[in-house]
């Protein structure tokens, strides 16, 4: 199809490249005809709105406790095991949890506060016994976790994924 001036392509080419693609091929296919009517570079569309396939993104759903114990459990970087655990105690974003110091966390009261790496706003919470077990195994200045707060967000996200899916399937 890439080889085709815009204005000969015709509707079977499209369906074509939509059923053996993805959602993302669905969705960019859309974005680039609706653009080149836009610019008046096709006189008519070539598919008509109707006759798109609909968007269908996969089934997404949180791990389950479960889920989460063999993660931990299958972990051999007792790092990134603890960071899967805090994780998921505290709900922070991995890329917020990554940056996390030792000197955002106030002992006295229980609260670890810091501000969102995405948005500026600040962000405290409060952690119980379980959270501080872990806690107290990490750094007492500087980052909490070094190793993975100099890793990329995609590659930490890509360790993760992994894990899950480990989790998922049978050992």
């Amino acid at each position: 199809m890439r080889d085709r001036v815009i204005i000969e392509t015709r509707a079977d080419d499209f369906s074509r490249v939509l059923d053996a693609g993805t959602v993302s091929t669905n969705v960019f296919l859309r974005r680039i005809h609706n653009y080149a009517i836009g610019m008046n570079w096709l006189p008519w569309p070539i598919l008509a709105k109707k006759q798109w396939p609909p968007v269908r993104y996969a089934e997404k759903r949180s791990i389950t406790w479960d889920e989460h114990l063999q993660i931990i459990d299958r972990e051999s970087n007792k790092q990134k095991a603890m960071f899967y655990d805090l994780a998921w105690h505290l709900g922070t974003p991995q890329s917020d949890l990554a940056n996390l110091c030792a000197e955002d966390i106030d002992w006295g009261d229980c609260v670890i506060a810091f501000s969102r790496a995405k948005t500026g706003t600040p962000s405290l919470i409060r952690f119980g016994n379980q959270v501080a077990l872990v806690l107290k195994k990490l750094p007492k200045q500087g980052f909490l976790f070094p190793q993975l707060q100099a890793v990329e967000e995609k590659r930490r996200a890509d360790y993760f994924r992994k894990r899950a899916k480990r989790s998922v399937s049978p050992a």
